[in-house]
């Protein structure tokens, strides 16, 4: 029987060391806690969250039309909202409006640097002067943007601009960039095979103010739809080109079909091909050419009325014994047969030729109707999912004084249990296992 790693007889000594230390324990835990929860308030070491909204409008296509890529895919707009150029250029951006707006404020007394205290001090003050809106406003018309003069003549925006610390507008690496800009989707619904977002870009900015995450989400989000619909733009612009050039070869080939029809309708070989038409009609009755066209084509023919051999062979059947004469008619059929046999001999060649010009100039027209012309003017999905833009709106982000994170005295208490627990380690170190170990090498020694 395996003897236990340690018994009661072991643990006395264990119990005894951290009882007779336990006031130096909760002491360390004291001092931990509330050194760390006091460091914070000093330091004032925090993060603020800013979100702006984007909506993602669903287009209106018919199910035979898909537009690709669907701007519901939110993996797609995720891809251009987090790409690199994007997040520099929002950078890049939001240095420039800060360029723009600080001789603004140093006229109005705002110093380079306002922290996230100062600045309701600082908006206080300003809103009881007039004239820095109005200088804003000025200063915002050299921007052709209609969202940055708006952006640019918001007081809060402005002062939001200065809490950008300096350092951060002399330069400031791409990788903080990435890691303090996120764009989130919700799922509105989701299925074992489908997973279906809802139509909202969620763009939050984690910064150390926060005016400055506010000025940040906007930005990156007006600039984002901005990006968004210019490639929307230029993709329903490349789609109608290519099928006006599509669209143009067509009726070019068609054009050249229809000159070669006409040309074989002038000839007499097409008056053969008239007149042998007309002779199978009037023998063999006429007849109706029906076309289907879609995800199944079908030509066929229906039978209207019977020809000269139905109605001979229907008399000879119903009235065998009577007197009527039928050689009358049957040498008409005999004659219109032969001349029907001659004159098919005589225009083989021709009749080939026509057909294929007639078939091939059909496929023109019906291509040209029913996918180019119909596609290109009024389907919906060049309306609805190229030439219209997908996003519609952004709705701003407001400047918050609530930190993101947990807070400074879970912080504090979670250092402070974790330094007690260091401690106490050590102690047993110290105490208990160093002696044990020494006791036990001079038990050994001969």
């Amino acid at each position: 029987m395996t003897q236990p790693f340690l018994t009661g007889k072991d643990l006395h000594p264990i119990v005894d060391l951290v009882f007779r230390k336990r006031f130096h324990l909760l002491l360390v835990f004291l001092v931990v806690t509330f050194g760390v929860y006091g460091g914070l308030k000093i330091l004032k070491v925090a993060n603020f969250q800013a979100t702006s909204v984007t909506m993602v409008k669903i287009p209106l296509v018919e199910l035979e039309y898909r537009v690709d890529p669907n701007p519901q895919a939110a993996s797609v707009f995720m891809a251009l909202a987090e790409s690199d150029g994007l997040l520099a250029d929002s950078y890049d951006l939001t240095r420039t409006l800060r360029e723009t707006v600080e001789p603004i404020c140093e006229e109005f007394g705002i110093p380079k640097h306002v922290t996230h205290d100062q600045r309701e001090g600082y908006l206080a003050a300003l809103r009881s002067k007039p004239d820095f809106r109005k200088r804003l406003s000025e200063t915002a018309q050299s921007f052709e943007e209609e969202w940055k003069r708006n952006l640019l003549s918001d007081p809060m925006m402005a002062v939001g601009l200065m809490e950008i610390s300096p350092e951060d507008i002399a330069g400031l690496p791409l990788h903080r960039l990435q890691e303090s800009f996120k764009v989130k989707s919700k799922i509105a619904l989701q299925t074992n095979i489908t997973i279906v977002n809802e139509p909202f870009l969620n763009f939050t900015v984690t910064w150390d103010s926060p005016g400055a995450a506010a000025v940040l989400a906007n930005v990156w989000g007006r600039l984002f739809v901005d990006r968004a619909n210019d490639l929307t733009l230029e993709s329903g612009d490349v789609t109608a080109e290519s099928m006006n050039e599509e669209r143009t070869k067509l009726q070019t080939e068609a054009d050249t079909l229809r000159a070669s029809v006409a040309e074989m309708e002038s000839t007499d070989d097409y008056q053969k091909l008239k007149r042998a038409d007309s002779i199978e009609r009037l023998l063999y009755g006429s007849k109706n050419t029906f076309r289907m066209h879609g995800y199944v084509e079908l030509d066929g023919e229906m039978l209207n009325e019977p020809g000269l051999i139905a109605d001979f062979e229907k008399k000879k059947a119903t009235e065998p014994d009577s007197a009527t004469d039928f050689s009358e008619v049957a040498a008409r059929i005999a004659a219109l047969s032969g001349e029907l046999q001659k004159l098919r001999h005589e225009t083989i060649d021709f009749r080939g030729s026509y057909d294929q010009a007639k078939s091939s100039l059909l496929g023109l027209e019906r291509i040209f109707g029913d996918r180019l012309t119909t596609t290109l003017f009024t389907h919906s999905r060049i309306k609805g999912g190229y030439y219209n833009p997908p996003m519609v709106f952004v709705e701003r982000a407001i400047p918050s004084k609530k930190p993101s994170g947990p807070p400074k005295s879970i912080l504090g208490l979670a250092i402070g249990v974790i330094a007690t627990l260091a401690y106490l380690c050590w102690i047993l170190y110290v105490g208990y296992i160093v002696p044990s170990l020494a006791r036990e090498s001079r038990n050994q020694a001969p």
